[in-house]
């Protein structure tokens, strides 16, 4: 799955344990755009939901060009108030976020926290991915059998995608789906998965396949079983990764991917742009 356009990964390390908390403490964000000369352009609202859906990761969908933001967390139920924002006329500097009270100036509801961020030059680029930039190819020496069930070949199988389509996500992003089948693999085998960007020609990404898959099983609680049984027995596998256009017209892979649903950090070597 590649998601396109510019996003922004919500986190929130700035507490007494210097960890990302932003999945348990921010409860939805608010995102104000000024432009180059400070002026308000537009506001993106994320509730609750749809942030932690999509694992803090938020799209920002401002048409092209570079940007000021300032981002509060827990800013809902009305608990604050932010100013009647004009475009093209409230300034960045002008901007103050108020306590609602009542008429005495008094508060006796229990606050959400309330979390800041500001970002400077943010440049936002529409440079859509399409399915035809990239190949999708699995390679494994397993296209034998031997009368054990274990893989016996020494000349790579090259399996290429059985289905390959175009779908879109909420937000109109974009999203590759590629499907691909294997026989058997084994641990410690040389199974990999490589996505190339075919107008460079250039690997973009080379991923020793079974290594990552067997990381997804320290995630599952499934008692006492060896790899090659987790292997045997998860018979399928969904891998997500995100791809981002570059200044130099090839895209690059985040370093990170999710193995059904878990999300595992890549490691430098596999990220070949």
């Amino acid at each position: 799955d590649c998601p396109s356009g510019t996003w922004l990964k919500i986190s929130y390390t700035y507490n007494i344990l210097d960890v990302d908390a932003a999945s348990t403490q921010v409860s939805d964000i608010t995102i104000l755009a000024f432009d180059k000369d400070d002026k308000y352009v537009d506001r993106v609202d994320v509730d609750s939901i749809t942030l932690h859906q999509g694992y803090c990761m938020v799209r920002v969908p401002f048409p092209e060009g570079t940007y000021r933001l300032l981002i509060w967390g827990g800013t809902s139920n009305h608990m604050y108030q932010l100013p009647n924002l004009k475009a093209g006329q409230t300034e960045r500097r002008s901007l103050n976020i108020s306590l609602a009270c009542d008429n005495k100036n008094q508060s006796n509801k229990k606050l959400n926290a309330l979390f800041y961020s500001s970002l400077e030059n943010i440049t936002i680029s529409q440079k859509y991915l399409s399915q035809e930039d990239f190949s999708f190819t699995l390679e494994s020496a397993n296209g034998i059998i031997d009368y054990t069930n274990t893989p016996v070949g020494t000349t790579p199988v090259y399996y290429l995608p059985y289905q390959k389509e175009v779908a879109v996500m909420s937000e109109q992003t974009p999203v590759i789906h590629a499907r691909l089948n294997t026989l058997r693999i084994m641990k410690g085998d040389q199974t990999t998965l490589s996505i190339k960007h075919i107008p460079s020609g250039q690997n973009i990404l080379r991923l020793p396949l079974t290594q990552y898959l067997l990381l997804s099983k320290i995630y599952n609680d499934i008692g006492e079983m060896s790899d090659q049984e987790y292997l045997d027995r998860q018979d399928s596998y969904t891998l997500l990764f995100f791809i981002q256009p570059s200044d130099t017209g090839i895209p690059h892979i985040c370093p990170r991917m999710q193995v059904n649903g878990w999300i595992i950090r890549l490691n430098n070597s596999e990220l070949e742009s």
